[in-house]
């Protein structure tokens, strides 16, 4: 079976592009962070770390219940009804013998963890003769380790690495968007850095360009460009293009919640405004320091903690009915969460 890497940080698009491959006949499910790099490098053995089959084990157990997932972004996941994603009475034999099969690879161990979620599925229909499985990877630009990609390639000898980009101050965006939108706020969202995130795009960017695959930009995902991204994702994997014969009736998992076509690929985030432009003109000024003058760029990141917390209150203060959760999606983007 073949493996799809799809290495993401944040809010770059990726449960937009995943749908898209999951119809070449792979696994795509609300699956990752099971610390899959970690036992490709060899920090964790296969052999005596158990911690891949019990978080398998967990998540299955934990999307047998009814629970929110999925959604275009944390305010579209907490207005959706909850949903059982897996029938665990289909898979109650296999369940027993992966807890107790003593597995010496790590390609064996994950193939049949995702023919488990896959068999279980029960919110959309499973794959029928998967060809292989997605894996969003989170985490691996921690490492930033060449041999990352000989490791995986080791593990997998079929495998397929994608990335995508998006530019630096619509990220930024999203991810304040993120914290805004909580309901209960913590600790960590009242502080943002932006030299923090700025190194952890960088990274991410530059660290792709030494491995062998495919890089999307997140610009090129959504409508009016959707039908030309599909057909340059066809090339790339060198699919049959009737497979989106009629894109129009298809429906794609957005990691747990499924859209029809109209619905996925409308990128909402644009009309929403959760930073002012004076913040985004000082994020400007802290990126262009950062590169020519990092001591003035770390002074100009504290300030910043000031405009974000302005920013923070005031998108708060005027949509109380959005944090409560006491207007609709539609309603929402109707008045594009003004500031």
């Amino acid at each position: 079976m073949k493996l799809i890497l799809v290495n993401t940080v944040g809010p770059m698009g990726c449960n937009s592009v995943c749908p898209i491959i999951e119809k070449f006949g792979y696994i795509n499910l609300p699956v990752r962070k099971r610390k899959l790099t970690e036992y490709v490098l060899g920090i964790r053995s296969v052999e005596k770390d158990k911690y891949f089959v019990n978080e398998t084990i967990r998540l299955l157990e934990e999307g047998s219940k009814l629970r929110l997932t999925g959604g275009k972004s944390v305010f579209e996941r907490e207005l959706s009804k909850p949903k059982k994603l897996y029938n665990l009475d289909l898979i109650k034999n296999e369940m027993e013998v992966f807890k107790n099969k003593k597995y010496t690879k790590i390609s064996e161990m994950y193939f049949d963890s995702m023919d488990l979620f896959n068999k279980a599925t029960i919110y959309k229909d499973p794959i029928n003769s998967p060809k292989g499985a997605i894996e969003q990877i989170l985490d691996i630009h921690k490492f930033f380790d060449q041999k990352i990609y000989d490791c995986y390639k080791k593990e997998f000898k079929d495998i397929t690495f994608v990335s995508i980009q998006r530019d630096f101050k619509g990220w930024v965006g999203a991810l304040c968007g993120q914290n805004f939108m909580r309901q209960k706020l913590f600790f960590k969202d009242f502080k943002f850095s932006i030299n923090n995130y700025y190194k952890l795009s960088e990274n991410h960017e530059n660290y792709f360009k030494n491995l062998k695959g495919f890089e999307y930009n997140f610009s090129e995902i959504f409508f009016p460009n959707t039908e030309n991204f599909i057909k340059k994702i066809i090339k790339d994997f060198e699919e049959d293009q009737n497979v989106f014969s009629n894109l129009e009736n298809m429906k794609f998992d957005c990691y747990g919640e499924v859209y029809k076509y109209k619905d996925q690929f409308i990128y909402r985030d644009k009309d929403l405004v959760f930073l002012s432009n004076f913040s985004y003109k000082f994020i400007d000024k802290i990126t262009y320091f950062y590169k020519n003058f990092k001591i003035l760029s770390s002074i100009l990141n504290i300030f910043f903690q000031f405009f974000y917390l302005i920013d923070l209150y005031r998108f708060r203060k005027r949509n109380k009915k959005v944090i409560r959760r006491e207007i609709s999606k539609e309603e929402f983007y109707k008045k594009k969460g003004s500031l």
